[in-house]
């Protein structure tokens, strides 16, 4: 219902690459869109094995986007626009809508430039090595910020001039941070050591010439043809450099002014999750109609960069279509010119205009030598050779049976063919339909004169300047043989010996070598793999090209300059930020329930459970019949004094059960009076339900406690697995980034993380100390519990304990009393005794 085209909207998110920040979320969100706006780069989201078919559907306009992929600008002509969403822990949700600034970023704005291009040279071979051991021990400093300072230094210095001298050992290789240079340059000083006097290059892609020719008159430039596509080819040059993004633009703006579709999608899909669907995205790239252009377009983005570099070739040749792209570079084409032509090309050979049906042809890669071939095409009448590709590899064109039956003869010979996945017999008469429409294209377009040898595969000689010559030629090669080992030898011939491949995959660099093998020249290939990685193959192929002697200006334009490493503070002082606001209020109230030995929470909360307020208690008497009985209606004013102990803690003064004034001694076989401790206050009365009530109370009051408690221990153990995981994290990332520009904000992290966790067990034991006195608290204010107490808490029968001592709490000293006259001792009866007993209540400890 939006209107939205189907898988043209990228979701993503934040959180799956940094985990979720809580406040910061939405903070984090905005600078991931903002960057990504700036750059023109759609950001990845890592993690996404499979998207949810709810949101990333066949017809659904959101695709989950799990690769760093250039951000073309809408066909509409729209800005670019993201919108983000945050959503914070308490259920706080934000959205904000992004649009990107009009024009275009310009001067060094780019944050990413790793890999980087390492130079090194000096006026001899001896002072290259000295001068690298020199700069290995500052790279390999056991201070990682030392190193890096060193490494930022060298490239400040060798960026400025890379241009190196001819007489000037160099050496040269590209590397991802510090650590891996170090490794590189250790691996290129033992070689070097070794082999000083001559040139080589290491398979690790480090380049050395003790001293290099000059370049001028020497340079080629080759332009690849159809079948060196793939999807997602030069797709970091097109993130990282604008050259590259605006070609692929330009094609989709004349593409969709032609009627076509735009063909950045094509060339650079949204991730495929799984082969199928991998493979149909290979196929549509495939068509011809798309593959010519695409092709081209990024071709001739790459072309861009690189002259904005400083490359400026002697000569500029194409395989087969690639063609149109060398005529392009020298000037003969105009950029919108040239992408028509390239798309009317394409749509050509395609054929929609072929008749239904009919036999389109096949062709077959041989790995034969000519004398060979010519053999094989007198044996099946049909083929012809439709590519002179190099000395040992040819390519036929002929009838689909032809074709098949000879596939089968070489087979049985064990010579390994290749049948070729193409649509048609290229450059054969079997696409001769498409000479005519192609020409009636080149009619509309103005040619200039090229500026430079530009060869056509067709003749092996260069184009002239007149522009009806090249329209007929270009028309003509559509259905004659690719004569490109001819066209090299004619080029090495005139003096062009260092061969750059301009465009996706290195199959013309091959070829190369394959037709000038054993014979002086140099071939560098800016994507020679489309399984490696391309901004690391790109970086190797300038390293080269500097080796070699090319007078480049810049090896990394629009890069921005790394800020240099932090300074380390103390190990003894740490800045601890972020954390959660806590109002005045808030303070107060926690400051008042740290306080040790405060209980009135718990007494209010205990009281409340019992449904009764804290009884109050009798003043003692010499009867125990007059002491009145705990009742639940006492009010609350009547709480239990408190009294000095001797600890110097206030407390309330010790309850015991004085179940009757007399006891038997058997020892002494005579009954005696109980001395009556001072300060110590006897409850004289109550009943079993009033005592149990007051316990309950107590002991759902140690319950709550409790919970509070194990809620605290929850918490600090979710705490220290969330700081756990972090922590983890933050090792994986320092293994990960050993030597890279960021490892010094990786492990400050890290070290902030373990004083957090130092800080936090401070505090935890700390808060839990609290606890413990709070505790003590409690247990030390309440009587030493008897037999009479523990027998109440366990509800053990009350009527025996009056045959037994009662438990009694001395209390503080008392002062001495004067005398008193002796009372008479009164025998008691058995049924006060047992009355006494039944009624007298259990001690009460504080809640």
């Amino acid at each position: 219902s939006s209107g939205a085209a189907a898988g043209s909207v990228a979701i993503g998110s934040i959180k799956s690459q940094i985990g979720h920040t809580r406040c910061a979320a939405g903070a984090a969100s905005m600078m991931k869109v903002a960057l990504g706006l700036h750059h023109k780069v759609l950001p990845p989201t890592i993690n996404v094995e499979q998207p949810s078919k709810d949101i990333a559907h066949g017809v659904s306009p959101f695709y989950v986007n799990t690769q760093t992929r250039p951000w073309f600008r809408p066909a509409d002509g729209m800005p670019r626009r993201a919108a983000l969403s945050a959503f914070g822990f308490g259920g706080t949700n934000f959205h904000a809508i992004l649009e990107e600034y009009g024009g275009e970023p310009a001067g060094a704005f780019r944050l990413n430039r790793r890999p980087e291009v390492i130079v090194l040279q000096a006026g001899s071979p001896a002072g290259l090595l000295d001068s690298g051991r020199a700069l290995l021990a500052e790279w390999q400093s056991p201070s990682e910020e030392a190193a890096q300072a060193a490494l930022r230094r060298h490239q400040r210095t060798a960026g400025a001039a890379p241009q190196v001298p001819p007489a000037a050992a160099r050496l040269a290789f590209a590397a991802d941070g510090v650590e891996d240079a170090a490794r590189l340059l250790d691996v290129a000083l033992k070689q070097l050591a070794e082999r000083p006097d001559e040139e080589w290059e290491h398979p690790l892609g480090i380049y050395y010439k003790p001293w290099a020719r000059p370049t001028a008159g020497r340079v080629v430039a080759l332009f690849p043809g159809q079948g060196s596509q793939y999807v997602d080819m030069a797709r970091d040059l097109a993130v990282d450099y604008p050259e590259v993004r605006r070609a692929v633009e330009t094609l989709d703006a004349v593409a969709l002014a032609q009627g076509a579709g735009a063909l950045s999608p094509v060339i650079y899909p949204a991730p495929a999750f799984g082969e199928a669907e991998a493979e149909r995205q290979s196929r549509e790239l495939t068509r011809t109609s798309r593959a010519q252009p695409a092709i081209g377009a990024v071709s001739a983005g790459c072309f861009r960069l690189l002259q904005g570099m400083g490359l400026a070739p002697d000569f500029l040749a194409g395989h087969s279509y690639g063609e149109l792209t060398a005529l392009w570079a020298a000037g003969v084409f105009g950029d919108e010119d040239f992408l028509r032509v390239s798309l009317a090309r394409g749509a050509a050979v395609e054929g929609a205009d072929a008749a239904a049906g009919a036999d389109r042809g096949a062709m077959l890669a041989v790995p034969l030598e000519q004398p060979s071939v010519e053999e094989l095409i007198a044996q099946f009448p049909g083929l012809v050779v439709a590519n002179y590709n190099s000395p040992a590899q040819l390519v036929l064109g002929g009838p689909a049976d032809v074709v098949r039956r000879a596939h089968e003869h070489l087979a049985a010979q064990q010579v390994r063919a290749q049948v070729l996945p193409v649509s048609a017999a290229f450059h054969t008469h079997f696409v001769q339909h498409a000479c005519a429409p192609f020409e009636a294209a080149l009619q509309g377009v103005a040619l200039g004169e090229p500026a430079g040898r530009v060869y056509s595969t067709a003749t092996a000689q260069p184009h002239g300047n007149d522009a009806h010559a090249i329209r007929t030629l270009l028309v003509r090669q559509l259905v004659s043989p690719v004569r490109f080992t001819q066209t090299i030898e004619a080029i090495h011939a005139q003096g062009g010996d260092l061969f750059v491949e301009i465009g996706p995959k290195g199959v013309l660099g091959k070829l190369v070598g394959d037709i000038l093998k054993g014979r002086p020249h140099a071939v560098v290939s800016i994507n020679p793999s489309a399984s490696g990685d391309g901004a690391l193959q790109f970086k190797r192929a300038l390293a080269r090209l500097v080796a070699e002697g090319v007078p480049l200006r810049a090896l990394d334009p629009q890069a921005a300059d790394l800020p240099g490493p932090r300074e380390r503070k103390s190990g003894l002082s740490y800045t601890v930020g972020g954390g959660f606001f806590m109002p005045e209020k808030a303070r107060r109230r926690r400051q008042r329930a740290l306080r040790t030995g405060d209980t009135q929470l718990v007494d209010a909360f205990a009281a409340e459970r019992a449904g009764q307020a804290p009884a109050a208690l009798a003043p003692l008497t010499d009867k125990l019949e007059e002491t009145p009985a705990i009742s639940a209606k006492a009010p609350a004013e009547a709480r239990p004094a408190r009294t000095a102990t001797a600890a110097g803690r206030s407390g309330p003064a010790p309850i015991v059960v004085q179940p009757s004034k007399t006891f038997d001694d058997p020892s002494r076989g005579r009954k005696q009076a109980a001395a009556q401790p001072t300060g110590v206050q006897t409850m004289n009365s109550g009943t079993e339900t009033d005592i149990l009530s007051a316990l309950d109370a107590q002991v759902r009051a140690q319950q709550v406690l409790s919970q509070v408690h194990q809620q605290f221990q929850l918490n600090q153990r979710d705490y220290i697995q969330l700081l756990d995981a972090l922590m983890t994290r933050q090792c994986s990332l320092l293994e990960k980034f050993q030597g890279s520009p960021q490892l010094s904000a990786v492990v400050s992290s890290l070290s902030q993380s373990f004083q957090l966790l130092d800080k936090n067990q401070e505090l935890y034991h700390i808060n839990h100390g609290h606890y413990f006195d709070n505790q003590q608290a409690l247990i030390g204010e309440a009587p030493r519990a008897g037999r009479v107490s523990a027998a109440a808490v366990q509800h053990a029968p009350l009527q025996a304990l009056a045959l037994h001592e009662p438990a009694v709490e001395a209390g503080p000293a008392a002062p001495a009393q004067p005398a008193r006259p002796v009372q008479p001792v009164e025998q008691p009866s058995p049924a006060r005794t047992a009355a006494a007993a039944h009624t007298a209540p259990a001690a009460l400890a504080p809640v």
